[in-house]
C-alpha cells in the first residue's frame, strides 16, 4: 500500500455519505483504449471514469452492467460512509509516462446506524490502465460486510459491457491481499484462409 493520507484529503468524497469528488487525474490515464485526465471517486469505494453518473450509488452490483455507474474501477464497493469517520485520499507518484493514481479509502466505516469498524484500501491506476488493488484491512467486525462480504470488486469498461470481475458479495478481500488487472494489447487477428482447388 502507497500511503497518501499525507497527501489530498477528497473533500466531497470524505465529506459523508453517499457522495463522490470530481478528481483531476494529473496525468492522461488510458482505460480500455481510452485517454482520461478527470475521475469520478465515489465514498462508496470505487471510482468512474468518463462520467459521474451514479458515482453516488451505494448499493454495489456485479460487473458488467450497462446500469449506472460505469467505467467503474472498483476494489471495494459498498456502502461505506467517510461521513462518520475516516478519510479519502489521493498521491500521484512516478514520472510520465510512468506515473500512477493512488486512492485510498483510509479508516471508513460502513454505513449503520449502530457504529462499526473501520477498513483501509487502495487502487493504484497507473498511466497504460494498469489497476492494482490493495486491502491492508478490510475487517468492520461485522461477518455480513468484513473482506467484501456486501462488496463488488473489479473493473469495467465505460460503456459496462465488458468488465473483470474479482469478486461480488463474497469474503474474498482479506487483508493483505493484492490484485493486479494488466491492460493487454489486442490479440493479432486470425491468419487468412486459404482455399485450395
Amino acid at each position: 500500500l502507497v500511503d497518501v493520507t499525507p497527501g489530498t484529503r477528497l473533500v466531497g468524497a470524505s465529506g459523508g455519505d453517499d457522495v463522490f469528488s470530481t478528481l483531476s487525474i494529473g496525468c492522461p490515464a488510458t482505460y480500455f483504449g481510452q485517454t482520461y485526465t478527470f475521475a469520478y471517486v465515489s465514498s462508496n469505494g470505487f471510482l468512474a471514469l468518463g462520467s459521474n453518473a451514479g458515482a453516488t450509488a451505494h448499493l454495489n452490483g456485479p460487473l458488467p452492467s450497462t446500469a449506472t455507474p460505469n467505467g467503474v474501477v472498483a476494489p471495494f464497493w459498498d456502502d461505506l460512509n467517510p461521513g462518520a469517520g475516516g478519510g479519502v485520499y489521493v498521491g500521484l507518484t512516478g514520472v510520465a509516462p510512468n506515473r500512477t493514481l493512488h486512492v485510498e479509502w483510509h479508516n471508513v466505516p460502513h454505513f449503520t446506524f449502530s457504529g462499526s469498524g473501520t477498513v483501509t484500501f487502495e487502487l493504484s491506476l497507473k498511466e497504460n490502465g494498469d489497476v492494482r488493488f490493495q486491502y491492508l484491512d478490510t475487517d468492520f467486525g461485522n461477518p455480513n460486510w468484513n473482506a467484501g462480504a456486501s462488496a463488488t470488486a473489479g473493473i469495467e469498461r465505460p460503456d459496462g459491457v465488458i468488465a473483470r470481475q474479482l469478486s461480488f458479495n463474497q469474503a474474498q478481500l482479506t487483508n493483505g491481499r493484492a490484485v493486479s488487472c494488466a491492460y493487454g494489447a489486442q490479440p493479432p487477428p486470425p491468419p487468412p484462409v486459404t482455399v485450395s482447388t
